[in-house]
């Protein structure tokens, strides 16, 4: 598997002026552009570690790894600052499966993020046949595998995934030390070969409805690399791009990677129907699927990689008018490129136009903000842009919250007023 389902997926974040909360509203052409608010529910961060098991070829046997309930699943920052998720994991190594499971974290007042450094990976439990064959016993005990570099950032309010990699090519069996643990082969499929890193993702996913925009101005999506028409919705973490169409069947999500031509670097998956509240939907979930390597084509495979869940952006942003622009930063907080997205709203608060792109705060385009029509998204190319700059910074814990934004001789075609505020998505 490659190592962009667990770690890559980034857009950005950054710094700037100002002290305060909170961000005003500018008029321009008699439209007033108000920052949204953010209803996100809850101040506690969610974690979810999730491990993927399998590899290219099949076994003879099954192998299964227990880890907990001795030594639950953990991210630390050294022995005395521990984050432990209490339920323990069995996974088959032999299969094409994803096991999850999760913990919320109270992020302190005045703090923006809480980040983890240390991944020690406890195996508790071995039990199967090995790589060669050959029966064994189970095996239960407290075995170290290594304590592996990590970089998990939690983020108030935000649904954060830990995922990676094991399988019998990474377990091969057991010797009378316990599990016979490859440390290269577990780096090699679970490391960032850039920053050297285990690293988390945002996987909650804020979603668009582009249904009420005419079908020249969306993107269409691709399912099994064929075009599967215009998307219903477009759907944001600050990590991923998704589009989807329709629910519940496989191929109705899509999922890009933005700092890369999206075609180089596409994943497709399942998104399930919202939950129904009082007549109000308020989330749904996804799954992500990857190629099966056991097939003669592997794209005819269906094997879960990711799954997470997904809201309506109007159950998770508020003051909300005819426009409205929103920036989601990434789950790394890097200040060159977050996500802006740009939004037109009808009387009955149906999406008319959306604008997207990024909007960065340091770097060499520091405080510029260039957005393009989304009906290119799936293309990557970035065709006749509206550039603006952004400034009036008002900072909270550190981090930018808001500002302000002007565009100067946008495409003719550029549906918005050219001054306003932004809200970034943060709790």
């Amino acid at each position: 598997m490659c190592w962009i389902v667990f770690v890559a997926l980034a857009v950005l974040i950054g710094c700037g002026g100002g002290g305060g909360g909170g961000g005003g509203t500018v008029t321009s052409g008699g439209n007033l552009v108000p920052a949204p608010t953010v209803t996100l529910p809850s101040n506690d961060a969610s974690l979810q570690f999730t491990v993927v098991t399998g590899q290219g070829r099949r076994a003879p046997g099954d192998m299964v790894v227990g880890m907990g309930p001795t030594h639950p699943l953990r991210v630390s920052n050294g022995p005395f600052d521990v984050l432990v998720v209490s339920g323990p994991i069995g996974a088959t190594l032999t299969s094409y499966s994803l096991y999850s499971v999760g913990t919320t974290k109270p992020i302190p007042a005045g703090t923006a993020q809480i980040t983890y450094t240390e991944f020690p990976l406890w195996l508790n439990t071995l039990t199967g046949t090995d790589t060669n064959g050959n029966n064994f016993a189970d095996w239960s005990g407290s075995f170290l595998s290594g304590t592996f570099p990590a970089d998990v950032m939690l983020h108030r309010g935000r649904d954060t995934t830990f995922q990676f990699a094991l399988n019998d090519a990474t377990i091969t069996g057991r010797d009378n030390n316990g599990p016979v643990f490859d440390v290269d082969i577990f780096n090699q499929e679970n490391l960032n070969p850039i920053s050297g890193n285990m690293e988390s993702l945002f996987s909650d996913y804020v979603a668009f409805d582009l249904t009420s925009m005419g079908g020249s101005d969306r993107p269409n999506i691709i399912v099994g690399g064929a075009d599967g028409g215009d998307c219903d919705m477009l759907l944001y973490t600050g990590d991923s791009i998704a589009l989807s169409k329709g629910f519940d069947t496989n191929g109705t999500l899509m999922i890009l990677d933005p700092r890369i031509p999206p075609f180089e670097n596409i994943d497709t998956g399942r998104i399930d129907s919202p939950i129904i509240v009082g007549g109000t939907p308020t989330e749904g979930t996804y799954t992500l699927f990857e190629p099966d390597w056991r097939l003669v084509d592997p794209t005819q495979g269906i094997i879960v990689s990711l799954q997470g869940r997904w809201r309506p952006y109007t159950q998770v942003l508020g003051n909300i008018g005819s426009y409205m622009m929103v920036v989601f930063p990434n789950s790394r907080d890097e200040d060159d490129g977050f996500t802006a997205v740009y939004i037109a709203r009808n009387g009955a608060g149906e999406i008319t136009a959306m604008w997207q792109g990024p909007a960065r705060f340091s770097g060499p385009d520091a405080n510029e903000i260039r957005l393009t029509r989304v009906r290119d998204i799936v293309s990557g190319l970035e065709i006749n842009p509206a550039v603006g700059s952004m400034s009036a910074y008002v900072n909270l814990n550190g981090e930018i919250t808001s500002g302000t934004f002007t565009f100067v001789a946008p495409p003719a075609d550029f549906p918005f007023p050219l001054t306003g505020s932004f809200r970034v998505f943060r709790k």
